[in-house]
């Protein structure tokens, strides 16, 4: 479902970040993207993908970020129709909020027994989601009411970085609300 959100990413020592993340459709089409800028860095990523038989496609990918008028830009081409291409971020975040209803309803991927998911970072290379899903959850952003689900997830091999999300599956993407916890820094 297509869909605009706006955040502001707070971190210590730095300025605060709007964030726009959105989700549109342009025919067969979706785009998954979210951008931010601040005065001395920018950066967006945005993921394409189609729906077909209700199983989510890659179809190509671009990001690009800045710092201080220095950066870097990444592209992907979609795959060939027999290809098999893992998700970008933007569109596993679409994936892992169809996946996670479902196994919510299910009793699986809960806390203890995790859940995984592969995607492509943004320089192509593959990483591993691993996720539980901790609770069902009403919570309020911008003066909505939002059925979502927390999850704790975090990269493999990775474990000390977690993000705990919450996630609406009516609106699969959007992110109602983010935590970083890195358990190094304890």
């Amino acid at each position: 479902m297509p869909f605009t959100a706006q955040y502001i990413l707070v971190l210590d020592g730095w300025p605060d970040v709007p964030i726009t993340q959105r989700i549109s459709q342009s025919g067969e089409l979706y785009i998954a993207s979210m951008e931010a800028s601040i005065k001395v860095a920018s950066g967006y990523e945005q993921g394409r993908f189609l729906l077909k038989e209700g199983q989510l496609q890659p179809a190509g990918y671009r990001s690009g970020y800045r710092l201080a008028g220095i950066g870097k830009d990444y592209s992907r081409e979609a795959p060939e129709p027999d290809e098999t291409l893992l998700p970008d971020r933007q569109t596993l975040l679409v994936l892992l909020s169809q996946q996670a209803d479902a196994q919510w309803a299910a009793g699986s991927c809960l806390t203890g027994a995790p859940c995984a998911l592969e995607y492509l970072d943004h320089k192509g290379r593959t990483r591993t989601l691993m996720y539980e899903i901790q609770a069902q959850e009403s919570r309020v952003a911008a003066g909505q009411t939002f059925r979502t689900l927390r999850l704790d997830t975090w990269r493999k091999h990775r474990d000390q970085k977690h993000y705990r999300l919450w996630l609406a599956p009516r609106w699969p993407g959007l992110m109602v609300a983010l935590d970083y916890l890195d358990y190094e820094d304890q």
